[in-house]
C-alpha cells in the first residue's frame, strides 16, 4: 500500500482528470497526468497506451479498436454504390497523436495519408465527425482507470484491446454458440442428418474465419452460399416451389429467391431483393476473372450485406412463419 501522502495525491491528481474530461483540448494533459499515476503505482501497460496516445501509433497491430473509423478512400475501382465511383468506404486504423487528432476534428473534412487494416498506405478523406469516436475511446480509458485507481489500485485490471484481439474475442463467441444452431437448424428440419450438420459447421466455421481477418471477399461468398442452402431447404420443407426468374423456370438460388420475394418470406422482402440483385451474384467472385471484370467487393458491401445475411439466419433458426 501507498502512504497516505502518496494516496492524496493521487486522489487530486484523478479529480483534476475528471474535471478536464468536459475539454478536448485538455486531454494530452490528462494522458500527462495518467502518465504520472501509472508511474507511481507501476502499471507499465497503462503508461505505455498513454505515451502512445500522445506520440501516434508507429505499429498497426498495436492500435486500439477504437481507433478504426469510417472514411472514403480515392479509388479508380468500382465499388458498391455505383459502378464508378472515385471514392469508396475503407475501415482505418487512425494513428495520429491525440493532439493532431483533436484538431483534425475542428476541420468539416481533411485529407489524409494513412494505412488501412492490411497496413497499405491510401488516400482517405475524414470529417471531423467520425474522429469523435477516438476521443470518446481515448476518454472512456482515462475514466475505466482512474476509477479503477481509487477503487483498487493494488490488483488493477484494464485491457486496451486492438482489433485483431476484439474479432478473436468475436470468433471465439461465434464457435462457442454454433453448436447450439446447428441443434435448433436439426430441430427445424433444415438439417437432417449429421453429415449435413458437420458439413454447415465447417462453413460457418469458415465465415467467421474470414470476419475475423477482415477478408469481405471471401465473407460474401460465404455469406451467399449460406443463405442459398438455407432457402432452398426452407422452400422444400414447406413444398414452396421455385418461381420464374427472368421468364424461365428452374431450381437455382435465383428462382427460390423469386419465391422469396413474391411471399414476403419472414416478412423480409426488401432484405431478399438485396440478395436477389447482389450476394447472390458475389457466390461467383470465387473465379478470379468475375472479380476483375466486375465491381470491387469492398468494405461497404460488407458493411450493406452482413447485417442482412444475420438478420435472415436468424429466421431461419428461429423458424419465422410465412
Amino acid at each position: 500500500m501507498k502512504d497516505s501522502i502518496t494516496i492524496l495525491k493521487i486522489t487530486q491528481m484523478v479529480l483534476i482528470i475528471e474535471l478536464n474530461m468536459k475539454n478536448n483540448n485538455k486531454l494530452e494533459e490528462s494522458l500527462e497526468d495518467v502518465i504520472k499515476i501509472a508511474s507511481i503505482l507501476g502499471h507499465q501497460h497503462v503508461i505505455e497506451w498513454a505515451n502512445q496516445e500522445l506520440i501516434g501509433y508507429d505499429n498497426i497491430e498495436l492500435v486500439p479498436n477504437y481507433r478504426y473509423i469510417e472514411c472514403y478512400s480515392k479509388t479508380k475501382k468500382r465499388s458498391w454504390v455505383k459502378k464508378n465511383l472515385s471514392h469508396i468506404l475503407v475501415l482505418i486504423p487512425w494513428i495520429y497523436p491525440i493532439a493532431y487528432t483533436i484538431r483534425s476534428i475542428q476541420n468539416i473534412s481533411s485529407t489524409h495519408n494513412i494505412f488501412d487494416q492490411s497496413g497499405n498506405p491510401i488516400d482517405v478523406y475524414v470529417q471531423g465527425n467520425d474522429i469523435e469516436k477516438v476521443i470518446s475511446g481515448v476518454k472512456a480509458k482515462i475514466i475505466e482507470y482512474t476509477s479503477k485507481v481509487i477503487s483498487n489500485p493494488e490488483n488493477l485490471k484494464i485491457e486496451f484491446k486492438t482489433r485483431n484481439e476484439e474479432n478473436s474475442e468475436k470468433y471465439k463467441q461465434n464457435l462457442e454458440n454454433l453448436s447450439d444452431e446447428i441443434s435448433i437448424l436439426k430441430s427445424n428440419k433444415i438439417l437432417r442428418n449429421d453429415e449435413e450438420s458437420k458439413i454447415f459447421f465447417n462453413n460457418m466455421k469458415c465465415l467467421y474465419e474470414f470476419k475475423r481477418n477482415l477478408n469481405f471477399k471471401y465473407s460474401i461468398i460465404a455469406m451467399g452460399s449460406l443463405i442459398e442452402f438455407l432457402l432452398i431447404r426452407y422452400c422444400q420443407n414447406h413444398n414452396l416451389s421455385p418461381e420464374k426468374f427472368n421468364g424461365k423456370k428452374g431450381y437455382y438460388f435465383s428462382h427460390y429467391l423469386e419465391t422469396a420475394i413474391k411471399r414476403n418470406l419472414f416478412n423480409e422482402k426488401k432484405r431478399w431483393e438485396i440478395v436477389q440483385r447482389y450476394l447472390r451474384g458475389f457466390r461467383n467472385y470465387i473465379h478470379i476473372d468475375k472479380e476483375i471484370k466486375s465491381i470491387k467487393i469492398d468494405y461497404g458491401w460488407y458493411k450493406t450485406l452482413a447485417p442482412i445475411f444475420e438478420r435472415l439466419y436468424e429466421c431461419f433458426k428461429n423458424e419465422i412463419k410465412i
